[in-house]
């Protein structure tokens, strides 16, 4: 809970770090909230089209809800 608190304070001072929104989504799957996570993905995404670290997260997150697994790889 205080990562998230902490990303999402960051994302309000700086909205186009599409690496703290990765941050912020891989926190977010991993306490379940699997939907915003992708979201997030997404989000970062469109700012850097180019983040492997977003890409990935996306691939893996969108793998595991279309299989029901929660865990995220782990």
């Amino acid at each position: 809970a205080d990562a998230e608190k902490h990303y999402r304070k960051a994302i309000e001072m700086a909205p186009q770090d599409a690496a703290m929104l990765t941050n912020l989504a891989f926190v977010l799957w991993k306490r379940g909230a699997r939907a915003e996570a992708i979201a997030e993905f997404r989000r970062a995404l469109a700012i850097d089209p180019n983040l492997a670290a977003a890409r990935e997260g996306l691939e893996i997150a969108e793998r595991n809800e279309s299989s029901g697994d929660a865990r995220g790889g782990e």
